[in-house]
């Protein structure tokens, strides 16, 4: 497979504005169905969505992680959902970058819109066999998991019934990657907020995966050279904070809109001509700049090697705080049903990502000058 020309970053974003027609259209069924119509995955295909991780040899587009949350944000904006499928979805393409060559073509082969989706916790167990592993688990937040062409998930390997540890005596865990169809799908995501992205439980049984198909979880040296795979793997934890600032941003458009044409029962005049509503939407805003900024200041800084996995957690844990405390101000002055529907998928979001306060508690006792911080326990990267 030879590599295609890339798009510009600006005609990318401007992709994923166009898909707010088609995405409006089908956000009652995305709720009622729990998950995205076909009909929407495949123009998000269309769009390139699920290949701007993938390198670019393969066909994809190897955009830099700015550009992709700057995406992100816009489909976010529009419908929570779609924008976090496209985020976890796009794991399969950093995946690529650290991927035997051998399986990388009986992955990528066929198209460079192939949908990965998977769990990153290492609930399966892998006991080591001739030529791979014997696999079975259970994963549970595998978004996107019914659109998937190929599935991802962690496991702790085993020499027989012996757990096998790493050179720094822990648990060692390496990600599996086997096709969809050997999955059972667990009905589990019966959830009030971001119900499209179909988060179900998915599991296989003493399934064969060849160990081509393996790699070291989280820390998996790059095998393709773009600067893009030489990021830490918890660059995923940055890149799906672009998910809270644009269902935030658009939180505030559907505010602002409502606004202008609605009175409180018994008064006289618009929403928008209330200073209280005014300063709550002003400050919303505010917060929604600053969590950008302060993502924007970490992925730079990352890219440079300036500040390593630290300060890309630091993104992270600015940026998703600050969709949620954007998208929980708009209740109180109006809200509406487009605005609560938003505000649910941002607390869906943010609950089950445990690992994002305790980071956001451990950036601010830094920049109060404390440098010897634990880290907190029983963090975990879990989808929503």
């Amino acid at each position: 497979m030879t590599s295609i020309p890339t798009p510009s970053a600006d005609a990318l974003i401007q992709r994923a504005r166009d898909l707010g027609p088609a995405i409006r259209a089908c956000r009652e069924e995305i709720d009622a169905t729990r998950q995205l119509p076909t009909t929407l995955v495949q123009a998000l295909r269309a769009a390139g969505m699920f290949r701007l991780f993938v390198p670019a040899k393969l066909g994809g587009y190897e955009i830099d992680p700015i550009t992709f949350v700057k995406i992100i944000e816009e489909l976010s904006a529009v419908d929570g959902s779609v924008g976090w499928i496209v985020s976890v979805c796009a794991v399969g393409g950093l995946l690529a970058g650290s991927i035997r060559e051998e399986a990388l073509i009986g992955i990528y082969g066929e198209s460079p819109d192939t949908i990965i989706a998977g769990g990153v916790n290492p609930t399966g167990r892998a006991v080591v066999v001739d030529g791979g592993y014997l696999v079975s688990g259970r994963w549970a937040f595998g978004s996107g998991i019914r659109h998937a062409n190929w599935v991802y998930g962690n496991c702790l390997i085993y020499d027989g019934e012996q757990k096998r540890l790493d050179a720094t005596n822990n648990p060692e865990a390496r990600v599996m990657l086997f096709p969809a169809t050997v999955c059972v799908v667990h009905d589990t995501w019966q959830v009030g907020g971001l119900r499209g992205t179909g988060s179900h439980d998915f599991s296989v049984s003493e399934l064969f995966v060849p160990a081509d198909r393996s790699l070291i979880a989280f820390s998996a040296r790059a095998s393709q050279p773009g600067i893009l795979y030489k990021f830490p793997f918890s660059l995923f934890a940055a890149l799906i904070a672009a998910v809270p600032l644009g269902i935030a941003r658009g939180a505030i458009g559907a505010l602002v809109e409502l606004a202008k044409a609605k009175r409180p029962m018994g008064g006289s005049v618009l929403l928008s001509e209330k200073p209280s509503v005014q300063i709550a939407v002003a400050r919303a805003k505010a917060l929604v700049c600053t969590g950008r900024a302060f993502l924007y200041r970490g992925l730079k800084r990352d890219a440079r090697g300036a500040c390593g996995l630290r300060r890309d957690r630091n993104a992270s844990s600015s940026g998703a705080p600050a969709g949620l405390h954007a998208g929980s101000s708009e209740r109180r002055p109006g809200g509406g049903p487009d605005v609560r529907r938003r505000r649910r998928d941002i607390g869906v979001y943010v609950e089950p990502t445990g690992a994002v306060l305790p980071r956001c508690a451990r950036q601010d006792a830094a920049y109060c000058g404390l440098t010897d911080i634990p880290r907190a326990r029983g963090a975990c990267l879990a989808g929503p």
